[in-house]
């Protein structure tokens, strides 16, 4: 039963963590200022010019370094809850008047939108990071310390 539970957890910070790379690297640091449409839409409606692009890049740092910390297996809840923080604050930008459910494809007037699409992967990223706090086991379930450090060796 414990396999079943490391091999899960290590399935939704794989998970966790491909999206928030993929997201970190592709959009929040490959896009133009102004051209990142999820934040050009927020700073545009807000009138709060600091959230493209310096928001943005925040949050790809936040989003990069939850990912490492989600990966490595003795920092994996510190990742989990610094995942489900971001991924909080994007789904409340999503609820908000701001953004919206659906992320417009541009900032024209009556431009085609997402469908939804973005709030949906960040409440399923939210679930698999929640879900990885609960399942990564406790330092003290993993068993004594193998081979680390001068105390191990006493």
């Amino acid at each position: 039963m414990r396999w079943i539970q490391i091999g899960l957890s290590w399935l939704l910070a794989l998970f966790v963590a491909g999206v928030f790379l993929q997201a970190a690297l592709a959009f929040k640091f490959a896009d133009a200022p102004g051209e990142n449409i999820i934040f050009a839409t927020i700073a545009a409606r807000s009138q709060i010019a600091l959230f493209e692009p310096g928001v943005r890049f925040l949050v790809g740092i936040a989003e990069i370094i939850a990912a490492a910390l989600i990966i490595l297996p003795w920092t994996r809840r510190l990742g989990a809850v610094l995942a489900a923080g971001v991924l909080i604050g994007a789904i409340a930008f999503h609820l908000s008047p701001w953004l919206g459910i659906a992320v417009p494809t541009s900032l024209a007037d009556n431009a085609p939108n997402d469908g939804g699409m973005l709030f949906f992967l960040a409440c399923g990223c939210l679930v698999a990071s929640v879900a990885n706090i609960f399942l990564t086991p406790s330092p003290a379930k993993r068993g004594p310390a193998r081979g680390r450090g001068f105390r191990a060796a006493r």
